[in-house]
């Protein structure tokens, strides 16, 4: 593994990463004089959103976990790299998905339980930061 494949992706990990967090800071800026309640009785997102969420976390991680011996399997090291990017492009697509549908719950709704679910995703986003000593221990690179 060189500096090339992990600089890239690196840099698609931030750009996954900071959509969500400049469109958090868009919807804020936008609500800032806006009381928000923690929730509403009457608010159909509320469990749509939660269900989201955590489907979008077991599942990415479910995902990555049954679809890695297929990787694993790959004779060169740079098919395995290539696997590997597949993989982790996905789970992150699928956590910020979840992560975006909260914000949009949050600028239609205005109430603050989808902000404290955008950051919690946000924070789960944050785990999966490449780094070379897990994408080797994960892919059995020679």
């Amino acid at each position: 593994m060189d500096n090339k494949f992990l600089l890239s992706i690196r840099i698609v990990f931030l750009g996954v990463f900071i959509a969500p967090v400049i469109f958090l800071c868009v919807v804020l800026a936008m609500q800032k004089d806006i009381a928000r309640p923690l929730t509403r009785a009457d608010d159909p997102f509320l469990y749509i959103v939660i269900i989201v969420a955590t489907m979008a976390v077991i599942s990415s991680n479910m995902l990555y976990r049954l679809r890695l011996p297929a990787v694993k399997t790959l004779t060169s090291n740079s098919e395995k790299l290539a696997g590997w990017r597949t993989l982790f492009i996905v789970r992150l697509a699928m956590i910020e998905g979840a992560t975006l549908f909260a914000i949009v719950a949050l600028l239609l709704q205005e109430c603050q339980i989808y902000l404290y679910i955008a950051a919690a995703l946000i924070g789960v986003q944050t785990l999966n930061f490449p780094k070379p000593a897990s994408i080797q221990n994960d892919i059995e690179l020679n």
